[in-house]
């Protein structure tokens, strides 16, 4: 055989050969290390993961309720308890605040009731004379309609409200009641000065001022607005005080 044959030959098996190498390499070699690595990542990745789970486990159990310093449970319960009052007031509040805002409502139809009376109501006196020293009126009653000591009167000009008074004295000889004039109640319009000629009626105002009374008592300084609902828009107040304020840990 010729020696240049047998060199070529020679060639050929070892091309195969490294060809062969090749492919099993490409085959096999690599997937399996491929698949090795992400055996080793996944493992790494769980002795993290339960790491970290430990650590949070024995972070979670120091801060268990149990395990609290004194003083720290103490001031997380004190917080609590501080957190359960005050909304226990705002609730007491936004409901003092329904009931409110349905007392100026009532006071409202009844103040324009009374309005409406006052124009009504027939003349059961009429005054003669004022003393603005005394602060008081005489009048002379009109009419048949009994008049006792403590009686509230309005006097009315033009049927509008001048002033109101309480009767606190009948003289039986002349016939001429005195009674002394009531200070403008909160809300109150009537600022005018009585004069003679100006009528007395009973007061038709005196329900709506004591609702008034019993709405405004609910009131008073020292406190803080709570909204009383989405719908009126209306505001009530309840109590503060530093205690009030909540403790931190």
């Amino acid at each position: 055989m010729h020696p240049m044959n047998g060199f070529r030959i020679t060639l050929l098996v070892l091309l195969c050969l490294a060809i062969g190498l090749m492919f099993y390499v490409v085959a096999c070699v690599i997937p399996a290390q491929q698949e090795a690595y992400q055996i080793y990542q996944t493992n790494r990745q769980i002795d993290q993961y339960n790491l970290l789970n430990e650590q949070h486990q024995a972070r979670m159990k120091e801060l268990a309720p149990e395990n609290e310093a004194d003083k720290v449970a103490a001031a997380r319960q004190a917080a609590e308890k501080a957190q359960q009052e005050r909304q226990q007031k705002i609730t007491e509040a936004e409901e003092a605040g329904v009931l409110a805002a349905a007392r100026r409502k009532q006071e409202a139809e009844m103040v324009q009731k009374a309005d409406d009376e006052l124009s009504a109501q027939t003349a059961i006196g009429l005054v003669t004379s004022y003393s603005k020293d005394w602060n008081s009126i005489l009048f002379k009653p009109v009419t048949n309609s009994p008049i006792t000591n403590g009686l509230i009167i309005a006097i009315r000009r033009d049927n509008n409200l001048v002033a109101e008074a309480e009767v606190d004295n009948i003289d039986t000889e002349s016939g001429q009641v005195s009674a002394q004039l009531k200070p403008a109640e909160m809300g109150d319009t009537a600022t005018m000065t009585p004069e003679v000629g100006d009528q007395v009626v009973v007061s038709p105002y005196e329900s709506s001022r004591d609702l008034r009374a019993l709405d405004n008592s609910n009131f008073g300084t020292g406190s803080i607005p709570v909204r009383s609902s989405a719908d009126d828009g209306l505001e009530t107040a309840i109590p503060v005080s530093d205690s009030d304020i909540l403790p931190m840990p």
